[in-house]
């Protein structure tokens, strides 16, 4: 299975690279950006978008209306998950200002 998958592996990467560029050129000029390094030579699975805390439920409602798909991956900061907010960390004050309570 292995070697199946990895005849194919660099067809699916070069696929991964371009939409990467297409997101990235579908946002250039407006308000949101990809995580970087995304959008560049770098390939990936998930394609991680910001946006101003203002224009959040805005876009979201507009993904909603046409039918796109879209989750917090890590729902609001892996602190808060319950496998894991007993445990220590250190100040996660930024976290907490950029992910929506």
């Amino acid at each position: 299975m292995g070697l199946a998958v990895l005849a194919e592996v660099d067809a699916k990467e070069a696929a991964l690279r371009r939409l990467g560029r297409d997101y990235a050129g579908a946002l250039a000029g407006s308000c949101a950006r990809l995580q970087q390094p995304s959008g560049g030579d770098w390939a990936t699975m998930t394609f991680n978008v910001t946006l101003p805390r203002a224009e959040l439920q805005t876009r979201l409602d507009r993904l909603d209306a046409g039918g796109v798909g879209w989750r917090r991956w890590w729902g609001l900061g892996t602190h808060r998950h319950a496998a894991f907010a007993d445990l220590p960390r250190d100040d996660l004050s930024v976290t907490d200002d950029i992910a929506p309570a």
